[in-house]
C-alpha cells in the first residue's frame, strides 16, 4: 500500500508574498480566500487543494505550474502519522 503524503507550501508562499510587498490580507483579497486560510498555509498547518493553488497562482499572475515550479525546493512533504486505536 502506498503512503499518502501531505504537501505544504508555506515557506514558498510566504517568500513570494513578501517579494511582492503584500500583506496576508492583500494576498487573501486578491485570491478571494480568507486571511486565516493564508495564515494556516504559511504556517504549514494546512495543505492546499488544487483550486487553492490555482487561486494563489492567479493572484501572483502565474500559471499553476509556474507557481509550483517557483516554490519546488520549499515544498515540505510529510506522511501523516497514523493514530493507533486505544486498547479496550
Amino acid at each position: 500500500m502506498t503512503e499518502t503524503k501531505i504537501h505544504y507550501i508555506g515557506n514558498g508562499l510566504r517568500r513570494i508574498r513578501k517579494e511582492r510587498g503584500w500583506t496576508q490580507e492583500v494576498l487573501a483579497a486578491k485570491c478571494e480566500l480568507e486571511t486565516r486560510t493564508i495564515q494556516k498555509l504559511e504556517r504549514n498547518e494546512n495543505s492546499p487543494t488544487f483550486n487553492t493553488i490555482v487561486y494563489l497562482a492567479d493572484s501572483f499572475e502565474m500559471q499553476d505550474w509556474e507557481f509550483l515550479k517557483n516554490i519546488t525546493d520549499e515544498i515540505i512533504s510529510k506522511v501523516p502519522e497514523k493514530k493507533e486505536r486505544a486498547q479496550e
